[in-house]
């Protein structure tokens, strides 16, 4: 009999860890990592525009900038983020942040390249925080946890500012470098972003309320293969459920 041809991005699945304090402290929340190999991430096109256009114009369609604060979808992260004494009208989850934009507060989301673009315009389709990042920069496992007080940040986008270290408690999913993303999902920084060299990724989909649980976790999950074979060419994907939410 043939032996059976394995994929190689299962094998990734077990870099990603949630801390037992996560599931005890946020039983609400639910966590799904996605790993795909073999990518090929062009610039920002024509396609990966149109995407990001047409999530912001769809959701223009059943919300504003100034309302997006109390949809279900977005609340829900208000409450997650106290709870880990982050104050989530200064430092919004990112898919808040990215509604903000896209429902025009003065700016726009900026199409950054083709991966990036086409998983913000997931993200605001479904109104949860997706967010991708470069497997290959990663040190060992990552885990979601509660920081430990001497964990790195390489702030992003600011050349004149050194690394910040992390205060204790807050939510941060972290390596054995340092933390790779704050407050949960409120910011990547530098060292693992996507970009056009980016040949191994990740992905991460939170959602906080009922309604993702599974039904439409399983429908952005699907899309986002979709998009890794079809926009991202993947030789591989494989993804794994990390944390299930509780039962409203």
């Amino acid at each position: 009999m043939p032996s059976e041809i394995k994929n190689p991005a299962c094998e990734q699945l077990d870099r990603f860890v949630v801390a037992e304090s996560i599931h005890t402290r946020f039983p609400e929340t639910t966590i799904v990592v996605v790993v795909a190999l073999g990518l090929t991430n062009s610039p920002a096109s024509a396609a990966s525009a149109m995407a990001l256009e047409q999530a912001s114009a769809a959701l223009s369609q059943v919300t504003t900038a100034d309302s997006i604060k109390d949809h279900p979808k977005v609340s829900c992260w208000h409450e997650v983020y106290k709870r880990f004494n982050a104050k989530p009208r200064k430092y919004p989850s990112s898919v808040e942040a990215l509604a903000k934009r896209a429902l025009g507060d003065g700016s726009s989301v900026p199409s950054i390249n083709s991966l990036v673009d086409f998983y913000n315009a997931l993200s605001l389709r479904h109104l949860v925080p997706v967010g991708g990042e470069d497997l290959d920069a990663l040190s060992g496992e990552l885990e979601l946890r509660p920081a430990r007080g001497t964990e790195l940040f390489d702030v992003p986008d600011d050349p004149n500012a050194s690394e910040a270290v992390v205060p204790e408690g807050e939510v941060v999913w972290a390596d054995n470098v340092g933390a790779t993303c704050r407050r949960w999902n409120w910011r990547q920084g530098k060292r693992t972003r996507l970009t056009e060299a980016t040949t191994n990724a990740y992905f991460i989909i939170d959602s906080a309320v009922p309604s993702t649980r599974e039904a439409e976790t399983a429908l952005i999950v699907q899309e986002l293969y979709r998009i890794l074979r079809e926009e991202g060419n993947a030789s591989h994907v494989a993804h794994r459920l990390l944390k299930v939410g509780a039962e409203a």
